[in-house]
């Protein structure tokens, strides 16, 4: 069993000069297979890292996410040991 970590920074919302919290939907993808689907909610200026226990291989993985008008929010996922 190897682990996926999932890295999410800036995960708010700007609006009227206040930063708020949102909600994203993300899925991590690795030779076409959905490895993990996920929403988080919350507010996340600076990195939150969140885990998960998985059955994977060393293959190139990928993140996407339905927030792309938020510019700033960064997911990147590695599988670990």
């Amino acid at each position: 069993m190897k682990k996926l970590k999932v890295t999410i920074a800036h995960l708010e919302e700007h609006k009227d000069g206040i930063v708020h919290g949102t909600k994203v939907t993300f899925q991590v993808v690795q030779n076409g297979d959905v490895l993990i689907r996920d929403t988080l909610s919350g507010k996340a200026s600076h990195p939150f890292t969140k885990t998960y226990d998985l059955n994977a291989s060393d293959a190139d993985i990928y993140v996407t996410h339905d927030r792309h008008e938020l510019k700033w929010l960064t997911i990147t996922a590695e599988v670990v040991e």
